[in-house]
């Protein structure tokens, strides 16, 4: 009777230290999973932009329940190991035990390796890739998550069922409810408040705290690394009744026009005389912008003795409508007419140049004299262009268009006459203008010169 006493007690003593490995082992190896994580999003995904690496409510209750599940099922492996860890005298138990040791182990151990590295190594890259900018892996790839839980799940109780013998089905069924709910339950506790730790990150970003929907564009350049340049944002605020702009440099926000020019001089000062040959003002606009407030940021650009800007845009040749699309701009010549006036060439009393008016208005178009549709421009500017030469442009417009109606016409004048240009380069030199010499590319553009003249951003520079 006391030997049964005693056996009885040491089973409940091994029971209780198995759920007592089952419980701490499944909260460590959340915590290390859920720690590991966010330490890959703060250390590799926040960039010069303050911008993160954001994940959903949803998202982040999936992720979680998925480290907890795995974490369940090591707590349980270890657990197992705690059960059947001990002498026995029949040879072939002794084997079973042995061998379903093992496979706890290597479970445990292997996997986690594996898993660490494998996690490692795609969340730095998707980190400083900013893969999370394209794409979200949950809807996607959430299925890869769910087999591994499966896979997990199945090794360990097919092992188990090696040495008990119980109805599989019945035991596998509730086994897996009761998993997924602790899964689950565990999942919706967060470590640390990651959304205080975003907020922190990202209160110096323009993107996420402002209203910025930027123009599609059919033609753009991609921005080459060796180029120089600061960015320039002309937002709106998410509340719907403040519709005044907002205007940032960097993360500098401006409240008087004035002070564009000693900031853009500021910043200048950071760069050799050689880079600052290569910089430029990198213009990030909200689509419903007004033109004249687009004109007056341009006019004190222009004051501050840059010359380059670009107007940031999404391609429309783009698959999907990427949230971030920092690389492609339009590049565009700026000048101040009041200082350099005389270096400007004097269209009107050269016979050559063939001038062309665009007047652009809400809802309509006019095209050297004629009215035309939106969607006639472009062959109608292309058969101007091939039937003269040395054509220059005056666009002038309604000042209260929208710099995404602006945008329209000016990406269509630059896509044309460089497609024009890459026409008469094949024909003549049988490689596009990039791909020759630049004294062939000097005859080329003097045939088919960029010639655009804002008569609206002019007239800033021509009042009195």
């Amino acid at each position: 009777m006391k030997y049964t006493i005693s056996q009885l007690s040491i089973s409940r003593l091994r029971w209780s230290l198995s759920a007592f490995i089952l419980l701490i082992t499944s909260l460590g190896f959340y915590s290390f999973f859920y720690l590991f994580r966010e330490s890959i999003r703060y250390v590799f995904s926040v960039s010069r932009n303050h911008e993160i690496w954001l994940m959903s409510d949803h998202e982040v209750l999936f992720y979680n329940s998925f480290y907890a599940f795995i974490s369940i099922i090591m707590g349980t492996s270890s657990a197992i190991s705690l059960l059947i860890d001990r002498p026995i005298g029949l040879k072939r138990e002794r084997r079973i035990r042995t061998s379903i040791l093992n496979d706890q182990r290597v479970l445990n151990w292997y996997f986690l390796a594996w898993a660490t590295k494998l996690s490692l190594c795609l969340g730095i890259f998707f980190s400083l890739g900013e893969g999370y900018f394209e794409f979200s892996l949950l809807p996607t790839y959430g299925y890869l998550f769910v087999l591994i839980c499966i896979c997990l799940f199945l090794n360990i109780w097919l092992n188990i069922f090696r040495f008990i013998k119980v109805d599989v089905l019945k035991t596998l069924v509730v086994s897996g409810l009761v998993t997924v709910l602790f899964s689950i339950g565990l999942g919706s506790i967060n470590l640390i408040d990651y959304g205080k730790l975003n907020d922190v990150i990202l209160k110096d970003n323009v993107y996420h705290n402002y209203e910025l929907q930027k123009p599609r564009a059919n033609y753009c350049k991609y921005l080459q690394h060796q180029f120089r340049y600061v960015d320039f944002f002309i937002v709106h605020s998410k509340d719907k009744s403040d519709k005044s702009e907002k205007l940032f440099l960097k993360e500098t926000e401006i409240d008087d026009l004035r002070e564009i020019d000693s900031l853009l001089k500021d910043w200048e000062q950071i760069y050799s005389y050689s880079d600052r040959l290569r910089y430029f003002v990198k213009l990030h606009i909200n689509s419903k912008t007004k033109m004249h407030v687009v004109n007056d940021v341009l006019y004190r650009i222009a004051k501050a003795r840059i010359r380059t800007i670009g107007y940031s845009v999404i391609p429309s040749f783009e698959d999907k409508n990427r949230s971030r699309n920092k690389h492609f701009y339009i590049p565009r010549k700026i000048m101040d007419y009041e200082v350099f006036y005389d270096f400007f060439p004097d269209f009107e009393n050269s016979k050559k140049i063939k001038e062309i008016e665009i007047e652009q208005f809400n809802d309509s178009l006019i095209f050297n004299g004629k009215n035309i549709k939106h969607d006639e421009f472009y062959d109608s500017l292309e058969e101007t262009l091939l039937a003269n030469n040395e054509v220059a442009f005056y666009h002038s417009y309604n000042k209260e268009i929208s710099y995404k109606s602006f945008i329209e016409i000016y990406a269509t004048i630059v896509e044309v006459i460089t497609k024009v240009r890459n026409q008469y380069s094949i024909k003549q030199y049988g490689k596009e203008i990039d791909y020759i010499e630049r004294s062939e590319q000097k005859v080329i553009r003097d045939k088919y010169p960029m010639i655009i003249i804002d008569e609206n951003y002019k007239s800033r520079f021509m009042k009195g």
